[in-house]
């Protein structure tokens, strides 16, 4: 069963809620300089980076817990942290705890719900109408969204499909999102008409009518660093932006620009607000925070993050365990042949001979089950007794007398059961003693033996019928889990699914701006060559390495140059010019970065200046022949 308590302390900062920021006068840690450590070690343990959230915020949330341990420096419980990996997931529920509930701020939804009326005036088409509440924490401003959006709907008089895409970083939060069902006492903030149309009554909930849930997926997903949804008519995101630093703000914002269609809306919280200035969006109700999408171009360069994370949580304490260890625990309960188990019957340790009644091998053996290895005439039993010992915890549940099949013929076993706990092996733990194996007495004579027999034999099939009913409401209630979670599987393969349609169009818009930048490239390129052909004059360009890299019609008089020689030193080259001194020339310029200019004549008597200057862009030099007779030039 869900815990209601989680609806007011779990999901991202945002659902339409502040967080409660702690008691106030708490004093900050006299040591923030180790705080990105302590950012670090959440980060890699939880696969989330906080390192963009407000410093103040996140001081205040850890000072909490420095409190609660009684340290007084972050460096002290950086140490912690990595002693008690634990703390880390409690620091990091901390990070996230969130209120949130059913339409906070009517004002705030009444303006929505204006702005919506006139937006589905300006929005042409039939497609459905697309809604994104990332940091949605428990699901209810999502809920709270998607009544609005029918409402507008219906009032327009259109049939749209409705699809809302709710996400959030807490696993745990979306879980509790999608059973959307919530506790009696907040149906007080619905509205008795609402709750009406959109809310139907089960026991001591109330749940979403499928006209309602089936129209809202919720996913995992990380706001800060992962790709957004896209083609939005709406996207809502109350009350996150006020923990984020201004730059991790400006890109959000950006990223939001991005993911709506030109008619799109912005839905903030009270305390957040667009920059006046912006070129983004314009206020359709300032006051309220929401916004209209200005219909700028959209810069794909909003979907770039400079960090991802790749993490992932340590291995829960408890799931191995050391030989020594439930040797312990053994001692403690001072039982001779033992089984620990779960309650699921695998076997976690084996003390002592138990031969007779099952066939493993001494030591820790797992993942084998002691029901499977049970000898016949003990499985139904041990079931019906751990079953009754998970029902009374350390209280020894005892039959005596149970018939056991061996490989010598019938013998009897007294089977003793308790249930014990261990905060250091971190779960729930079964002995099973086996006791006091006899070969099987004879059977009394006359009624009263008889009367003795069927009574031990009652005994057994009551509690052989216990478990079987028990284990008919475990597999209808694993059935009703398996439904829900192909439910799940089925919205995170639509979340994926739109994911994977917003990385397509993510690519294609950054393959079109590399195409336009090719293409600019390419007309400055033709550009400059017409440019210099125009001039009329040589010009020679050489690389690094002092080889052709370009050079002008007019050049072919003084060079035997053609489009092969692109590459080759231009000291190879035949010239027409008397110019002994070029090789020396060209590596002075190259060594000093100073121009040189020096008169040259050519074949015929016609006299030429020589300019060989360095080149910044190409790395090499540009040499140009200039005329040293105007007649000539002209």
């Amino acid at each position: 069963m869900v815990s209601w308590c989680r609806r007011c302390g779990a999901g991202h900062a945002g659902a339409g809620g502040r967080r409660s920021l702690g008691r106030r006068g708490r004093p900050v840690p006299s040591d923030p300089e180790h705080l990105p450590a302590l950012l670090d070690r959440v980060a890699r343990a939880t696969g989330h980076d906080f390192s963009s959230y407000k410093r103040s915020m996140v001081l205040r949330r850890v000072a909490r817990r420095l409190e609660l341990h009684r340290l007084g420096t972050l460096e002290a419980y950086v140490a912690l942290l990595a002693e008690r990996p634990e703390e880390v997931r409690e620091l990091f529920r901390d990070l996230l705890i969130g209120v949130t509930w059913f339409f906070r701020d009517p004002g705030a939804f009444d303006a929505l719900a204006a702005a919506i009326d006139d937006m589905l005036l300006r929005r042409p088409g039939d497609a459905p109408l697309r809604i994104w509440v990332p940091a949605c924490a428990t699901g209810e401003e999502a809920f709270s969204v998607a009544i609005v959006a029918h409402e507008c709907l219906e009032r327009a008089g259109r049939t749209l499909p409705v699809q809302v895409f709710a996400t959030d970083l807490d696993a745990d939060a979306i879980r509790v999102a999608r059973t959307a069902t919530w506790p009696m006492s907040a149906a007080s903030r619905v509205g008795p008409e609402r709750f009406a149309r959109w809310f139907t009554v089960d026991g001591e909930v109330f749940r979403a009518v499928p006209a309602l849930r089936d129209g809202v997926v919720f996913g995992t997903q990380n706001l800060v660093g992962e790709a957004p949804f896209h083609r939005l008519d709406l996207l809502s995101c109350r009350n996150l932006l006020i923990y984020l630093d201004t730059d991790e703000q400006r890109r959000l914002l950006a990223l939001f620009h991005y993911a709506l269609q030109p008619w799109g809306l912005l839905f903030l919280g009270t305390s957040e607000a667009v920059d006046d200035s912006s070129d983004l969006f314009e206020p359709v109700d300032g006051p309220w925070r929401v916004y209209r999408n200005r219909g700028t171009a959209n810069d794909a360069s909003a979907l770039l993050h400079p960090q991802a994370w790749q993490a992932s949580l340590p291995h829960p304490i408890g799931q191995g365990g050391s030989k020594a260890r439930y040797d312990e625990v053994l001692l403690q309960e001072l039982v001779p042949p033992t089984v620990v188990i779960e309650e699921r019957g695998d076997i976690l340790f084996v003390h002592g001979r138990t031969g007779r009644f099952l066939e493993p091998i001494e030591g820790l053996q797992r993942p084998h089950n002691l029901f499977e290895m049970a000898r016949e005439g003990l499985p139904a039993m041990l079931q019906a007794l751990v079953r009754e010992a998970s029902e009374a915890p350390g209280r020894d549940v005892i039959q005596d007398g149970v018939r056991v099949a061996g490989d010598d013929g019938e013998s009897a076993v007294d089977l003793r059961v308790r249930q014990v706990q261990s905060q250091e092996l971190g779960s729930r733990l079964f002995l099973v003693t086996f006791a006091s194996a006899r070969a099987v007495p004879p059977p009394t004579e006359g009624v009263d033996g008889r009367l003795l027999e069927l009574g031990r034999e009652v005994q057994r099939t009551r509690r052989e019928h216990h478990v079987a009913m028990v284990d008919l409401a475990r597999a209808n209630e694993e059935l009703r889990c398996t439904n829900d979670d192909l439910q799940c599987a089925n919205e995170e393969l639509q979340t994926s699914r739109e994911e994977m349609r917003a990385l397509n169009d993510e690519l294609q818009a950054l393959n079109g701006l590399l195409r336009d930048k090719l293409a600019e490239l390419s007309r400055s390129q033709e550009m400059a060559g017409d440019l210099l052909e125009a001039t009329g004059l040589p010009l020679v360009f050489l690389d690094a390495e002092l080889r052709v890299a370009r050079f002008t019609e007019a050049a072919t008089k003084l060079f035997r140059l053609r489009s092969a020689d692109l590459g080759r030193p231009l000291t190879d080259l035949t010239s027409s010019l008397r110019h002994p001194q070029l090789a020396d020339d060209l590596q002075r310029a190259v060594r000093t970065q100073q121009r040189i200019v020096r008169h040259v004549e050519a074949e015929g008597g016609c006299a030429w200046i020589a300019r060989i200057t360095p080149s910044s862009t190409l790395g090499g030099l540009a040499i140009t022949y200039q005329p040293a007779d105007p007649v000539e030039a002209a």
